[in-house]
């Protein structure tokens, strides 16, 4: 029993991680729930891969335009999951709120689980706008969970960018993942087809031309993940993907000036270098 016991309140330290301003309460039922206060702005540092403070935001509670925009409930309360893995959000400010707590501690597998209850179809609330607004402090995060992470929000909310535009450039963002990908958790990492979908996003289609196109690294993964994509819809074990390697180097001129004697090879030998003529 005290193992269990153990084991359950682990899961809840690890559900208030990053939550400072949030408390653990329970019903008689015994169902918990985490209390989260609306009224707190958090705020670090924007270049998060040069600061020392990086890791650490600080809670403003004294904002006036912030409290200003919050409705007439100025907290969130979010049902705790049975399994104690994960926090129930109950609407649209609610997510955004978690989302971005979450984003600013670098939670990124709970950031991953979190992005799809974070879109609205209508307008943001002055209170959500906020919120969403507030991601532009990420903008910076260039860890390879964090470029995921971006991504994932920029798919999620293509359908919406009059009222959800992303502070980040997806291209961008897309070169970084092509580079980092192989260290990208197994919870953050986009699947072939979602990641096509971004670059189709982008123009980007995988036909690279002669002349190079316009980000070689970009134009040749948008291939190789084509073929990927045809070959898991086909019956076929081989598909091809065309990739541009860039201009070639040539040997002209190599090695032709002659070396002039005496040509000296260095040795870790203690005895003096010796001449070669050549």
């Amino acid at each position: 029993a005290d193992i269990d016991q153990e084991r359950e309140e682990g899961k809840l330290s690890r559900l208030l991680r990053g939550l400072a301003h949030a408390v653990i309460l329970t019903n008689d039922s015994d169902e918990l729930f985490v209390l989260a206060s609306a009224a707190v702005k958090p705020w670090t540092e924007q270049n998060c891969t040069s600061s020392v403070f990086a890791n650490h935001v600080t809670l403003t509670r004294n904002d006036d335009e912030w409290l200003q925009n919050l409705g007439a409930i100025r907290h969130y309360l979010y049902p705790v999951h049975v399994s104690r893995e994960f926090l129930i959000s109950p609407s649209v400010a609610a997510s955004l709120h978690l989302l971005l707590f979450r984003f600013l501690h670098r939670q990124y597998s709970l950031v991953a689980r979190t992005v799809t209850s974070c879109i609205s179809d209508s307008a943001l609330s002055a209170e959500e706008a906020q919120l969403w607004g507030l991601l532009a402090l990420v903008k910076g995060d260039t860890r390879p969970d964090a470029v995921a992470c971006k991504l994932a929000i920029t798919r999620a909310t293509a359908g919406e960018q009059t009222h959800m535009q992303c502070a980040w450039n997806t291209e961008e963002e897309l070169k970084a993942y092509a580079r980092l990908e192989q260290l990208v958790s197994s919870d953050c990492r986009l699947t072939v087809q979602e990641e096509l979908e971004l670059m189709a996003m982008c123009d980007v289609d995988g036909e690279v031309s002669a002349a190079g196109g316009s980000d070689e690294r970009l134009q040749n993964r948008a291939s190789f993940l084509t073929a990927i994509n045809k070959a898991q819809h086909t019956a076929s074990a081989q598909c091809t993907a065309h990739v541009h390697l860039g201009p070639h180097p040539t040997d002209s001129g190599f090695d032709s000036t002659p070396v002039p004697p005496p040509y000296y090879i260095p040795t870790k030998s203690p005895l003096p270098p010796y001449a070669m003529s050549v």
